[in-house]
This record gives C-alpha cells, sequence and structure tokens, in this order.
C-alpha cells in the first residue's frame, strides 16, 4: 500500500473522529438516544404475581380486579371463571365462584419479573421506551472540572409504544402512564448533561 493512500485512509479517520466529537445537534441527540434507549417505561403492581386468583365478591381487591380487567381488555391477560376452594372454621371446604387471570402471549412477552430470578416476583408490563426526537439548543461547551461538558435542552418523546398504553381504562389507574403517553401529543422539553469524552459525546445525568 503506497504511502498517498495510508495518507488519505489516515485522514478519513481522523475525519470520522472528529466528527463524533463535534458539538452538534445530531450528534448529542444521539449521545442522549443511546441512553434513553437503554431505559423503558413500564407499570407496575405489588399483586402482579400470575397467575392471580380472586374471588367474584371479594370486595376488599376490587381495585385490583378492575386493574386485572383492565389489563384484559387490553390483551395482555386472559380470564375465566373458576371455582375457588375457601377454607372454614370447621377445616371443610366450601367452592366459590373467582376470577382466573393469567397471561396471554402478548402479555408475557410485554412483561418481565421485577427480580428476575425470583419466580415470585410481581412483574412490570413495558410500553415505550424515552426518546429525544430533536435537540431544541444547547450551552456553549465548556471546561468543567477538567471535562468539557455542555448543557442540552431536547424535546422528549416516546418510542416503540405499545398500542394497549393507549388504552383509556389503564391509564385512569396508572398517572405515569396516562402522563407519558400525553407528550406523544403534547411534547414537553427536558434538559441533560453531556461530556465529551475521546471518542464522543456521552449523557452524564
Amino acid at each position: 500500500m503506497t504511502t498517498r493512500i495510508l495518507s488519505v485512509l489516515c485522514a478519513l479517520l481522523l475525519t470520522a473522529c472528529s466528527s463524533e466529537r463535534s458539538p452538534t445537534k445530531e450528534n448529542f441527540s444521539k449521545a442522549i438516544n443511546e441512553a434513553l434507549h437503554k431505559k423503558k417505561l413500564c407499570i407496575e403492581h405489588k399483586a402482579f404475581v400470575f397467575p392471580i386468583t380472586l374471588a367474584v365478591k371479594d370486595k376488599k381487591n376490587a381495585s385490583l380486579l378492575t386493574i386485572l380487567n383492565s389489563l384484559h381488555e387490553a390483551g395482555l391477560l386472559s380470564r375465566s371463571i373458576k371455582n375457588k376452594k375457601i377454607p372454614v372454621a370447621d377445616l371443610s371446604l366450601k367452592y366459590e365462584r373467582a376470577y382466573y387471570f393469567e397471561l396471554t402471549g402478548p402479555g408475557y412477552k410485554a412483561s418481565s419479573r421485577i427480580q428476575p430470578r425470583n419466580r415470585k416476583s410481581p412483574r412490570r408490563f413495558c410500553y415505550a421506551r424515552p426518546h429525544a426526537a430533536s435537540v431544541a439548543k444547547f450551552s456553549k461547551p465548556e471546561k468543567v472540572q477538567g471535562h468539557t461538558r455542555t448543557k442540552v435542552t431536547f424535546n422528549y418523546s416516546l418510542t416503540q409504544v405499545a398500542p394497549w398504553a393507549r388504552k383509556k381504562t389503564l391509564q385512569r389507574h396508572f398517572p405515569d402512564l396516562k402522563r407519558n403517553i400525553e407528550t406523544l401529543a403534547r411534547p414537553t422539553q427536558r434538559q441533560a448533561t453531556l461530556e465529551l469524552n475521546e471518542k464522543r459525546w456521552v449523557l452524564v445525568k
């Protein structure tokens, strides 16, 4: 390989490296999304250990029943009626009609255990990932404690949004879900601090 070709290749490599280190909206957006896309937005409840059996006449769990019915309407749970054994004072058993909820295929795919190695751990249902749709503005990069940093204001949105997350019945029970879904219609702005390392810009906080 000739010296001229080597020089051209080195120049191209240097240009590529320097472009990722440039203080541009594109690089900042990429850095923020690399961090945001690792996170998931989910709904959870301490009772989400499936399958769940609830007596039809169990008034103390009425609130939980409405939540489970909402998950059923969203296609995440199946629901059937079974006879539940209830122990009584004389050690005998009586039978009471009960709702039986278990995960559907889509429900299993959308959920995961909060504690992955614990089979009795409650599950969470994840519906989207946070996303930086665009960068609105940024401060002039400057040295802070030996590191080059900038503060970036970006337009916050969501990506990979599950259709079931738009169900109004679920949003009534989970305010954070409602608030996040509303950002799709009413975008909000958030701030992030980015830092320049040897290769590119990265999210600090």
